[in-house]
C-alpha cells in the first residue's frame, strides 16, 4: 500500500512540476505577463505534449461576456489539486472509459480551479471593486493557471489580509470539500476520524472539525505526515495513527476503548479511498465498518471519491434530494459537482 501511495504522489508531483514550468513560461523574464490588449495565455490539457499540458494563446477576456455574474481577475497565484492531475474526471468514470474517452473529452480545457488574485473588472452593484484582492475557484475547464480568469461571483471571496496570495490560492477546493463534508454533521463533542490527515483535504478537515468542537483522530503516513499532523495540533498524540508502522485496526480499537472523552467515531472522513486501485488498496471502508466496533450507531462514513455509480448517486441526492446511499455512507460533492 505504501509503495502504491508513493506512486500516486509521484504522479501528482510530476504533474505539478510540469505545470509550474509551463506556468513560468506564461511570464516574461522579468515576471510580467506576456499578453496584449487582445490576447492572453493559459495552461490547457494537451495529450500530445510532455506532461499532458501546454500553453495556449487565447483571446482576451470580454467584459461583456463577464456581464453581471463574473469578475475578471488577474491571477497572482494558482492552486493545483489531484483532480487536475487526473484530467478533471478523476474517478468519476470507470478506468476503461477514462482511458478511451476521458482524457480526449477534456482536450483543450483549461487547467486549474483555485486561484488568488486582483480584480480587474467587477459588475456594477456587486461587493467587489477593481483592485480588490480576492480568492476562489473558476468554472470547470476555464483555467486558473492563466494570466487572467473569469470568476463566478458565487465562487469568490475577499482574501484575508492574514493570508498571502499563495496561501489563499491553496485553500478553496480543499477548504470547501472539508466544510461540506463536516459542517452539517459536526457539533461540540462529535468524534471524527480523518483518514489521510496529512493530505490536502485531510489537514484542512482536521482544523475544520476542531473548530466545530469535535474530538479528532488522525490516520496519516510516517515521517513528514506525522510531523505535519502533530504540528497542526488538532489531534492529541495518542490519537494519531501511522498507517505504515501501526496496525490501523488495533490502534483505532485502543483509541475508542481507552479512558477519557473518546468514544466510537460519529464521523469517518475518508480522503483517500476512490475507485482508483492504488487509492483503494488499503480497504478503509471495509476495515472501519465491517465489524461495527468503530462507528457509533448513527455514525456515517464520508468519502471524497468513489465508483462511477457512487458519483451518480451523489448527483441524484444533490439535485432531487433522493438518498440512494447505504445507511451510513456519504460521498462529498465538492465545488466541482456541477460537472456531473
Amino acid at each position: 500500500q505504501n509503495h502504491r501511495t508513493r506512486s500516486v504522489q509521484k504522479q501528482f508531483k510530476k504533474f505539478v512540476v510540469v505545470c509550474c514550468v509551463r506556468a513560468r513560461m506564461l511570464t516574461g523574464l522579468f515576471g510580467t505577463a506576456m499578453t496584449t490588449a487582445s490576447s492572453r495565455r493559459e495552461l490547457v490539457y494537451r495529450r500530445s505534449c510532455d506532461g499532458g499540458v501546454a500553453i495556449a494563446n487565447k483571446l482576451a477576456l470580454s467584459r461583456s461576456k463577464a456581464g453581471k455574474s463574473y469578475l475578471i481577475c488577474k491571477v497572482v497565484c494558482a492552486g493545483l489539486n489531484p483532480v487536475d492531475a487526473k484530467y478533471l474526471m478523476g474517478d468519476k468514470l470507470p478506468q476503461w472509459i477514462d482511458n478511451i474517452i476521458g482524457r480526449r473529452s477534456v482536450e483543450g480545457f483549461g487547467v486549474g480551479f483555485d486561484f488568488a488574485g486582483i480584480v480587474e473588472y467587477a459588475p456594477e452593484d456587486c461587493q467587489y471593486k477593481v483592485g480588490d484582492h480576492v480568492f476562489g475557484t473558476t468554472d470547470i475547464g476555464t483555467a486558473s493557471v492563466a494570466d487572467t480568469c473569469y470568476v463566478p461571483l458565487h465562487q469568490v471571496a475577499s482574501k484575508p489580509e492574514s493570508l498571502t496570495f499563495a496561501e489563499a490560492a491553496a485553500l478553496p477546493l480543499v477548504g470547501l470539500t472539508a466544510l461540506q463534508a463536516l459542517k452539517p454533521h459536526c457539533v461540540e463533542g462529535t468524534s471524527v476520524l480523518v483518514i489521510g490527515a496529512s493530505g490536502g483535504v485531510g489537514h484542512v478537515a482536521m482544523q475544520v472539525a476542531k473548530s466545530l468542537g469535535a474530538v479528532v483522530t488522525a490516520i496519516c503516513g510516517p515521517r513528514e505526515g506525522m510531523a505535519l499532523v502533530k504540528s497542526i495540533g488538532c489531534a492529541s498524540p495518542q490519537n494519531i495513527v501511522d498507517y505504515v508502522n501501526d496496525d490501523v485496526k488495533e490502534s483505532l480499537l485502543k483509541i475508542v476503548s481507552g479512558d477519557g472523552d473518546q468514544k466510537l467515531f460519529d464521523i469517518c472522513f475518508d480522503t483517500v479511498t476512490s475507485s482508483n486501485e492504488s487509492d483503494a488498496a488499503a480497504g478503509y471502508p471495509h476495515l472501519i465498518t465491517k465489524d461495527g466496533d468503530l462507528l457509533s450507531e448513527n455514525g456515517i462514513y464520508i468519502t471524497i471519491g468513489g465508483t462511477c455509480f457512487s458519483w451518480i448517486r451523489a448527483g441524484v441526492k444533490r439535485i432531487i434530494g433522493l438518498n440512494l446511499f447505504p445507511k451510513k455512507q456519504r460521498i462529498v460533492l465538492d465545488s466541482l459537482s456541477s460537472f456531473i
